[in-house]
């Protein structure tokens, strides 16, 4: 005695699947499929090399497109602007290899080991575009001038400078009376 699966298959002469027959591609069909996904899976690939993701403040691998690299060297003297918001807004300018304006949203966050300082930031290159990048330290030493260092990431940019990637380290004073910031920072800059 055949079951509904088995009798549905000989009825509609061929195989089945959950009770309904199946759909076999032609061998044309199935050589198309297998092309495509191939093709996929090499582009897949290729942006897996270009974006390849790194951790959070750790090394980062410099893409396969990459025209340039650069060891950059910079000291940034920032102000306390005022503005809206829970983060702190910091400007100035950065003086070393990378020349320009700074910008930098700052947050300050209580923790059981201490303060820690969280930034993004922004570099608006002397000779035209931008670097965009993420760092963060915990406060240590006084409390009027507490000072902090850590490792920072690069994320991105714009114009020249728009697949940068890169990573380094920094040091920075805060003074609490006026909120101005001095940073010394030194990386590798991939663009």
């Amino acid at each position: 005695m055949l079951n509904g699966s088995a009798l549905l298959s000989q009825l509609s002469g061929g195989p089945t699947a959950f009770g309904r027959p199946m759909y076999l591609p032609t061998e044309k069909r199935l050589k198309r499929t297998l092309v495509r996904l191939a093709a996929t899976l090499l582009v897949v690939g290729a942006l897996g090399e270009i974006i390849s993701p790194a951790g959070a403040y750790g090394a980062v691998l410099a893409p396969a497109h990459v025209a340039r690299a650069l060891r950059a060297s910079d000291k940034a003297h920032l102000s306390f602007v005022p503005s809206s918001g829970s983060l702190i807004l910091e400007e100035g300018r950065a003086q070393g290899t990378l020349p320009g304006r700074v910008r930098a949203y700052i947050g300050l966050v209580p923790t059981v080991a201490g303060t820690k300082v969280v930034a993004k930031f922004t570099i608006y290159a002397q000779g035209g575009g931008s670097i965009s990048g993420r760092g963060e330290a915990l406060l240590k030493g006084q409390l009027a001038e507490p000072s902090f260092g850590s490792r920072f990431v690069i994320t991105g940019g714009s114009g020249r400078f728009a697949r940068a990637r890169g990573s380094g380290g920094f040091f920075g004073v805060l003074v609490r009376r006026t909120m101005a910031l001095t940073v010394q920072t030194t990386g590798k800059l991939y663009y």
